[in-house]
């Protein structure tokens, strides 16, 4: 193949990652408890570094936990909910929001907004390996594209 011939395939990927079509639509791993409070509204997300993406992800929620059964109770409380460990979805994708804004709190403290979550049922395993920020969840594209059309009703 010729240079040229790559470079503009590879600009077209590029201009198709978020333009309507979900095969390149971002997950991102949260551990549980944090997934499920994302999913319903109830939290943003904080991490150590910034993001510039501004778009609808995927969240996929990690196998590994992030708080302990005495931190639960803590929890349930500051959030108004009663979630149980035991009973919350591992290693699936459990729902979709859209980062809209990210706010420096400190040095390396950021909170990155969400907007508009909404839960996915059945939940979806990914395809794709899990990665400890974004990765690809569906690289062969056929279940998220159904993903996107059950949502959205993109492609109508």
């Amino acid at each position: 193949m010729r240079r040229g011939a790559r470079f503009a395939k590879r600009i077209a990927v590029k201009s198709n990652r978020f333009s309507g079509g979900s095969q390149s639509i971002k997950a991102l791993s949260i551990r549980q408890p944090w997934a499920e409070l994302i999913v319903r509204g109830l939290r943003n997300e904080h991490r150590s570094s910034l993001t510039r993406i501004r778009e609808r992800v995927y969240i996929y929620a990690c196998k590994a936990l992030g708080a302990t059964p005495d931190e639960m109770v803590e929890i349930n409380d500051e959030f108004g909910t009663d979630l149980d460990l035991r009973t919350l979805a591992r290693g699936v994708v459990i729902g979709t929001v859209e980062i809209v804004d990210c706010k420096e709190l400190g040095y390396a403290d950021y909170e990155w907004v969400m907007n508009a979550p909404q839960r996915i049922q059945p939940y979806q395993k990914p395809t794709g390996f899990p990665q400890p920020k974004f990765f690809n969840p569906f690289p062969e594209g056929l279940r998220g594209a159904t993903i996107w059309k059950e949502l959205w009703g993109a492609g109508d």
